[in-house]
């Protein structure tokens, strides 16, 4: 027993918790397992010895212990410590040279999301700087009962997790909309194992009016969560009558049909690139955010709000999963400038801020989540390096330069817009924006996109912009 023990790696588990209790018996239980634990480090004074490993200190001792008991190997066993402080530790782990695992969440174990045998699975929460934003459910529930709940972009990564987080708000029917009918499928095959709340996948593109018609008549939908977009900044400058057609010309679609039908509230999911645009993305989205707040000028019309994101980490387009695939493989991190920096939101977040907001609208409002302050990308890499379980040092990051349309930081409100101040659950920030007449009285506004050249369609986007 004791050769086959001298084969394996000589083991610190942190943290003497509930996490522990399942990893330690997973070790000698598993007989092909590489690993042996010597030993656990926990702050808690009234810790024992857990299953027969000993206490070797503290968590502030790991460079100790790890260089008193020869450690090969480290495993993170706290998944519900704070992340700033989990970030403190790993660091401490990173900086004594020994490989570090992060163990799942246990109710991600309990659950079948996570095992013992996945660690190191990205934890996009771990990024925040802060703690996760949570959805009483509960309280949210009877303004969900009873109703026809319809969301675009069903299939994407926002508007999958809306569909996950309203089916725990039991509404009547939820309404799958998309144009791609793989991520569709998946969905309603997903949540079909999930829920008992009927869903109907629906095939559409938002471009298409008459076919919006024949879905709004016949399904009659009391609430609409508008997430189908193109939102690839780079990829929208190379693409702009695309952008325009379905940012702008789909988000048009919806909202007429939405009024014409009786809905009672429509949330158009939006972005922190809207503000002061320099992209065609992010100016077709200001325009679409226009559209969507004149219709409560309209007397027949429901209540219609906008919720502005910051970075969605882990979102479809997002960089981190390829920073964490470049550090996990020791390849160069391509950042495009030093000083890039964002606003960051995990997509379980995102999604629980659009049915908040949605119930909290008055008509007009523009949402934010407190983000806290926004984080630089450098920052963001190194963070991710040590949740690999490697130095900062090691980590070698390339500048490429930044790309068409971005911008070096983003805001959140424009200066012409009003923001109350209202503190909501200590969760919002709520702004408010008058319309501009460059929107309200053009009746057939479609007509200034309708040049042939994609620079033409440039200028004249950024003209109905700057006609506020």
């Amino acid at each position: 027993m004791n050769n086959i023990n001298q084969n394996k790696k000589r083991t610190l588990i942190i943290g003497a918790g509930e996490a522990s209790e399942l990893l330690i018996p997973y070790f000698r239980t598993h007989k092909g397992n590489s690993l042996i634990s010597i030993g656990l480090l926990d702050d808690r004074e009234d810790i024992q010895d857990r299953l027969g490993v000993p206490i070797l200190g503290k968590l502030r001792d790991i460079k100790e212990v790890v260089h008193e008991y020869f450690i090969e190997h480290i495993i993170f066993a706290i998944p519900s410590l704070q992340k700033n402080i989990k970030i403190d530790i790993l660091e401490m782990c990173a900086q004594t040279g020994v490989q570090t695992e992060v163990m799942p969440d246990i109710a991600a174990i309990v659950s079948g999301e996570g095992s013992i045998q996945t660690m190191q699975k990205l934890d996009y929460a771990d990024l925040l700087g802060r703690e996760e934003a949570q959805l009483d459910y509960e309280a949210l529930t009877p303004k969900f009962r009873g109703k026809r709940v319809l969301i675009t972009g069903a299939g994407g990564s926002i508007g999958g997790e809306l569909v996950r987080q309203l089916a725990k708000c039991e509404p009547a029917e939820i309404l799958l909309l998309g144009h791609g009918e793989n991520s569709i499928f998946n969905i309603h095959q997903e949540m079909r194992m999930k829920t008992q709340i009927p869903l109907v996948p629906l095939i559409a593109d938002i471009q298409d009016r008459e076919r919006l018609q024949a879905i709004f008549n016949n399904y009659k939908p009391d609430i609409v969560y508008h997430a189908a977009a193109h939102k690839h900044v780079p990829m929208m400058e190379d693409n702009i009558g695309e952008a325009i057609k379905n940012n702008i010309i789909g988000t048009q679609n919806l909202v007429d049909m939405s009024v014409q039908c009786g809905v009672e509230r429509f949330v158009m999911i939006s972005t922190d690139k809207t503000v002061d645009p320099t992209s065609v993305m992010g100016a077709s989205k200001k325009i679409a955010e226009w559209v969507v707040q004149s219709k409560n000028n309209d007397r027949n019309a429901g209540i219609y709000s906008v919720v502005r994101f910051g970075n969605v980490l882990g979102s479809r387009g997002s960089a981190i999963p390829l920073f964490w695939k470049q550090i996990k493989m020791n390849q160069p991190v391509t950042i495009t400038h030093p000083d890039m920096e964002r606003y960051f939101m995990t997509i379980p977040e995102a999604s629980q801020l659009v049915i908040e907001a949605s119930v909290l609208a008055k008509g007009g409002e523009i949402f934010v989540l407190k983000m806290g302050e926004p984080q630089k990308i450098v920052d963001i890499v190194h963070k991710l390096a040590i949740l690999a379980g490697k130095k900062r040092s090691t980590v070698q990051i390339k500048f490429i330069g930044i790309r068409d349309g971005e911008k070096i930081k983003e805001e959140l409100f424009e200066a012409s817009e009003f923001t109350t101040g209202k503190n909501h659950l200590n969760k919002f920030y709520c702004g408010e924006v008058s319309i501009p007449k460059a929107i309200l009285n053009i009746k057939n506004w479609q007509k200034h996109f309708n040049q042939v050249t994609e620079s033409d369609l440039r200028v004249q986007l950024f003209d109905l912009i700057n006609a506020k």
